[in-house]
C-alpha cells in the first residue's frame, strides 16, 4: 500500500493496462443508452471510468479516501477493444485544513496515440 509519505511530486506511477470489451460496453449501455451511438468508440465516461480502476490499482491508497475530483481532455475516442495504457503521476500533495490532498496527472495512450490527458485530485485517507 502506498503511503502519502511516499508521494513525491514528480513519482510516476504505472502504466497500468485496461482493455474494455464488447460486454463492459454492453453493460455501459444498459446504463447510458445512449452512448450506444458510440460505438465502435468508446464514450468518454467509459475512459474516466478506466482511469479511476487504474488509480485505484496503482495507487493503493488506503481504505477511506475521498475522489475529490477530475479533469479529463479526449484526443481521440479509443475503439471497444483497444489496450489503454494508463499512468499516473504525482503533480504535487499537500496538507490543507488537517486533511491529505494528492494531486496526479493522467495519460492514457493506445499504443503511441494519445488518447487523453487529464487530473485527479484525491483526499487521501490516514
Amino acid at each position: 500500500m502506498l503511503t502519502f509519505d511516499e508521494l513525491a511530486p514528480g513519482r510516476a506511477l504505472g502504466p497500468h493496462q485496461y482493455r474494455i470489451d464488447q460486454a463492459a460496453f454492453d453493460r455501459w449501455v444498459r446504463l447510458y443508452p445512449e452512448d450506444a451511438a458510440y460505438a465502435p468508440g468508446l464514450p468518454s465516461g467509459l475512459v474516466m471510468v478506466s482511469i479511476m480502476r487504474a488509480y485505484m490499482a496503482l495507487a493503493d491508497s488506503p481504505p477511506g479516501g475521498i475522489h475529490a475530483g477530475q479533469q479529463l481532455k479526449m484526443h481521440r475516442l479509443p475503439r471497444i477493444g483497444d489496450r489503454l495504457d494508463i499512468g499516473l503521476t504525482c503533480r504535487r500533495k499537500e496538507i490543507r485544513k488537517g486533511r491529505r490532498w494528492a494531486y496526479f496527472d493522467v495519460v492514457v495512450n493506445v499504443g503511441d496515440d494519445l488518447v487523453a490527458v487529464g487530473a485527479t485530485t484525491s483526499i487521501w485517507s490516514r
